[in-house]
């Protein structure tokens, strides 16, 4: 079901077969994060140098996917993941945050 939005065809009981994968790399992510998390918050970098950081972590995934086992691969799909999350939870927190303030009282 091309262009059918994941949520979707999960209501809609379909298995995706990609879910493993999602699953995997997610749990990853979420485990890499609390790993690294005594290297700061995140959030204090900027979003053009997360975008940045994505960036260099893909071209760590492409070396991986290239010549790696498969436990390489999943943590830097992960490591991608992490960057490109935090940058959007910075945008959109920002993004509404600023529709709060800007609604009348």
């Amino acid at each position: 079901m091309a262009g059918v939005p994941r949520l979707v065809m999960w209501k809609m009981n379909m298995k995706d077969k990609y879910d493993e994968m999602y699953d995997i790399v997610v749990s990853m992510a979420r485990t890499k994060m609390l790993m690294n998390a005594h290297k700061g918050n995140i959030e204090d970098v900027d979003n053009r140098e997360l975008i940045k950081m994505a960036i260099g972590e893909i071209h760590e995934l492409e070396e991986a996917i290239t010549n790696s086992g498969y436990m390489e691969i999943i943590e830097e799909a992960a490591d991608v993941l992490n960057f490109v999350i935090a940058a959007v939870h910075k945008s959109v927190h920002g993004y509404r945050g600023r529709n709060e303030n800007s609604r009348p009282t």
